[in-house]
């Protein structure tokens, strides 16, 4: 396999989400309801749940829309593994009496203060950065991206520089953050129909709450990154915490999906040197981007966005492959698991020469087909 593929604070008990394409919010909390068992590779419900229900759930597929897409349910071996993992939607920190954790991060804050020993935590967790003094937090020696766009550290520390473009010319990095949601089967059918496969960067807490939506991605055959357990700024916090979030964000996809990560994302591209040795004691290679299609803005509350703006953004990165600028390398593209934009259907075979809206049409999901062919993984699973 070839090398590759922000939503705001989120509260611990709602939120305020996206429509998705089946009418349900990414975000929304999943209380709990009909325990859902895996026995033997078939899915099977301890609940009469009508044949929809169990269509949408266990197998899957939207066959239902409105809110019913959210339906809630308990999932057996994520009730089983609960009590070994911080809890969702709050800050994590190493759960008492996880050893593992312990030891491994004993090592891995060793190396930080080795390496970095000065780069310390700022800000708050929600991105507040009043009285933080920016002199010197581009440099290489601390990197820090949120300020200034730094993406490699210093030479003689030794530290992996970030993922921030593709290798392969006139290709486009092609990942979705913030998942798994409820309503995102339509999403995920319009992939499939494509036969397109995508690096999606799921949220710990997110992965508890849909974890049978989690098991989608892996079953379509996407490439599954970390995004954190509670979707904070990473470099507010002191070693241990940022340790946790992502720790316990890899093994909870390793323990439901079977996979261990080797990738993540920080929210809103908060990371420096600090935070990537943390990550990298992991094995884990931080990817940001090189464009926002800010998708995620319209019609959030907290943000003037018009859709025509969103389309202006992804009309950008096709200029600029009209014009040369990809000839040598493709550029990762900032998106998020939402059904209402979707960069595929902008990109043509001619890169740009037939203009598409990305809008979403007003009946259906996600009709027009892109070439299949112009799209890559960023890194091996």
């Amino acid at each position: 396999m070839l090398g590759i593929a922000l939503l705001a604070l989120l509260g611990s008990t709602s939120v305020e989400g996206h429509k998705g394409c089946g009418g349900g919010e990414i975000m929304r909390r999943n209380p709990g309801g009909a325990l859902v068992t895996r026995d033997d590779g078939t899915w099977q419900s301890e609940a009469a749940l009508s044949e929809s229900h169990l269509s949408c759930i266990l197998h899957f597929q939207l066959t239902i829309g409105g809110d019913q897409s959210c339906m809630a349910y308990s999932y057996a071996p994520w009730a089983d593994l609960k009590d070994k993992y911080p809890t969702i939607w709050e800050t994590a920190g190493i759960v008492e009496g996880d050893q593992e954790a312990m030891d491994l991060f004993s090592k891995i804050n060793a190396t930080v203060n080795q390496k970095v020993p000065n780069v310390q935590p700022r800000g708050t967790s929600n991105g507040d950065w009043s009285g933080v003094n920016q002199t010197g937090l581009n440099s290489p020696e601390t990197c820090w991206w949120t300020f200034g766009g730094c993406s490699t550290p210093a030479a003689d520390l030794d530290i992996q520089p970030d993922i921030t473009t593709l290798p392969i010319p006139e290709s486009w990095g092609y990942g979705f953050d913030d998942g798994p949601n409820c309503s995102h089967n339509a999403f995920y059918d319009y992939l499939n129909e494509q036969n397109q496969k995508a690096t999606m960067f799921f949220i710990g807490s997110n992965v508890a709450d849909w974890p049978l939506q989690a098991l989608r991605g892996i079953k379509d055959g996407h490439q599954i990154c970390v995004h954190t357990w509670s979707h904070q700024y990473m470099t507010s916090f002191s070693n241990e915490v940022a340790f946790a979030e992502l720790y316990y964000t890899r093994k909870i996809i390793k323990d439901i999906l079977g996979v261990t990560p080797k990738c993540w994302r920080p929210p809103f591209g908060d990371v420096d040197n600090r935070v990537r040795v943390i990550a990298e004691g992991m094995n884990m290679t931080n990817i940001v981007w090189s464009d926002d299609s800010a998708d995620w803005k319209a019609g959030a509350a907290a943000n003037a966005i018009t859709p025509a703006q969103v389309d202006a953004n992804y009309q950008e990165v096709i200029d600029a492959q009209k014009n040369g600028s990809y000839s040598t390398h493709g550029p990762v593209v900032l998106t998020h698991e939402l059904s209402t934009y979707h960069p595929l259907i902008c990109w043509t075979s001619t890169y740009g020469q037939t203009t598409i809206q990305c809008r979403k049409p007003s009946n259906s999901c996600l009709k027009s087909r892109p070439p299949s062919n112009t799209f890559y993984l960023l890194l091996s699973q």
